[in-house]
């Protein structure tokens, strides 16, 4: 069966909205299509970053907002202009209450197969591995630890120190509390064989009115273009 073209992905559902809760969206996307928007709840959606695999095949993008939401509603990203591609794409909606509503991103780490950060290049001759070792940081105490995996082999369990939130085929989102400051956080992992990946980790800040109080109360996702179908 061949793979059907897409300009979009949207949740299945519609997203519940809450005053002041933290919407973070993940979208991965083959081949490496950057996300051109996101739309939903009537809020501005704030662009964290964006990571290709080393191999160039496919990308992850990670965006937020906050905010007034009148409405429950559905998420939808576009892509590619609206031009129609043959691809796969992965939506996951995740909201946290008790952050910090002035700022509630901190530190962002990315990489991929061939690096990290400014070495995380895409130059389609980029390396495989089957797992993949770094380090994240805080910078404010009570702070979550997000991190979104993309990769084009099934990822095995992260450490047993992350809460595992979604294990999609290719997509797998996990997150952990950090109590104190902290300038090397551990971020490991395995895939079921050698694999062309990509991951955006970053730090949500606790609001100081409400220390140890960041808290997930839901998550919502779907696909287009998957060849087969997922389960949480």
């Amino acid at each position: 069966m061949s793979t059907p073209s897409i300009t979009s992905v949207a949740t299945n559902t519609k997203i519940t909205a809450a005053f002041n809760q933290l919407y973070l969206t993940a979208i991965a996307v083959s081949p490496n299509i950057q996300v051109d928007n996101i739309e939903g709840l009537g809020l501005k959606w704030n662009p964290l970053e964006s990571q290709c695999a080393g191999n160039n095949m496919n990308n992850l993008s990670l965006y937020y907002a906050l905010g007034a939401p009148k409405e429950d509603d559905f998420i939808t990203a576009r892509f590619n202009s609206a031009i129609p591609f043959q691809g796969e794409s992965t939506i996951a909606v995740y909201r946290y209450s008790g952050v910090d509503p002035a700022g509630p991103i901190g530190n962002i780490t990315k990489s991929n197969s061939n690096g990290l950060e400014s070495g995380a290049n895409c130059d389609n001759i980029g390396q495989i591995s089957d797992n993949f070792s770094l380090s994240a940081s805080t910078s404010q105490p009570d702070s979550v630890i997000f991190s979104a995996i993309s990769s084009d082999k099934d990822f095995l369990e992260p450490e047993n120190i992350y809460n595992l939130r979604s294990k999609l085929p290719s997509f797998t989102v996990a997150d952990r509390f950090i109590g104190k400051i902290e300038k090397d956080i551990s971020l490991t992992g395995k895939f079921s064989a050698s694999s062309d990946w990509s991951l955006i980790s970053v730090e949500i800040i606790a609001d100081t009115n409400k220390p140890k109080n960041i808290m997930r109360h839901g998550k919502w996702f779907d696909s287009t273009g998957l060849k087969q179908p997922f389960t949480l």
